[in-house]
């Protein structure tokens, strides 16, 4: 709960000092268009709106380093067998906080680590009823996480693959065709690849050629996944 506390303190900073400084903008915006014996006056917002800007920056500065070492805390780390057999990771308290945080600043999500963005990936899917499980950080690559859930056939396994790019850096087709690679070499039914950023044209077209094994889910996918956690 005390990160959860720290992300809502901080949001609540950065947005009392974005309005103050929007003000103080607007203040020197009018001195500078009746300047009319305002010499000291505009000096005094001047210095304002710096230390503003320098506190707003700083005020950010925590909230990133709340989100990335968010990451230790976002699973306790012990998986558990459930009564059916199935595989999960318990959760703590301060993951619904995070997600929601993301879902209302989804731009934060390209400053998560790669870890920490295949552990909230991890976590939606969990509330969506998968029994979930995260393999290592270190692995061949494939399958990031792994899941299992009952479907009108019986039990199904996923693999899902986890890209956290920035945005100007699409996915290509050479990760999607080794993900398709380990999807046969498994054979589970169904592997997703999921990405902070979009796919190349050439992986766009593989997916439709093999939408029964494969799925693609760019940014604007996570984000609206994200926003269930901000209602």
């Amino acid at each position: 709960m005390e990160i959860e506390s720290n992300i809502l303190l901080l949001q609540q900073r950065i947005e009392r000092r974005t309005i103050r400084y929007r003000k103080m903008i607007s203040h020197m915006a009018q001195l500078n268009a009746y300047p009319i014996n305002n010499e000291h006056m505009t000096d005094v917002i001047h210095k304002n709106i710096t230390k503003l800007w320098n506190d707003l920056e700083n005020a950010k500065n925590e909230l990133d380093f709340v989100i990335q070492s968010t990451g230790r805390n976002l699973y306790n780390n012990n998986l558990a067998d459930s009564p059916d057999n199935k595989t999960i990771i318990w959760l703590n308290d301060a993951n619904d906080e995070l997600l929601k945080f993301l879902g209302t600043n989804p731009n934060y999500l390209h400053k998560l680590n790669s870890r920490l963005f295949e552990e909230v990936i991890a976590k939606i899917f969990y509330d969506l009823g998968c029994a979930v499980e995260l393999t290592p950080a270190t692995h061949d690559g494939g399958k990031d996480i792994i899941l299992t859930f009952e479907g009108p056939t019986g039990k199904n396994i996923a693999y899902v693959e986890c890209k956290k790019y920035s945005p100007e850096n699409p996915v290509g087709i050479e990760i999607v065709r080794g993900v398709h690679s380990v999807h046969l070499e498994n054979n589970v039914n169904k592997s997703l690849i999921v990405t902070t950023s979009h796919f190349t044209p050439e992986a766009c077209r593989f997916e439709r050629n093999h939408k029964l094994l494969i799925s693609l889910h760019n940014y604007n996918d996570v984000v609206n996944w994200l926003k269930k956690y901000t209602k």
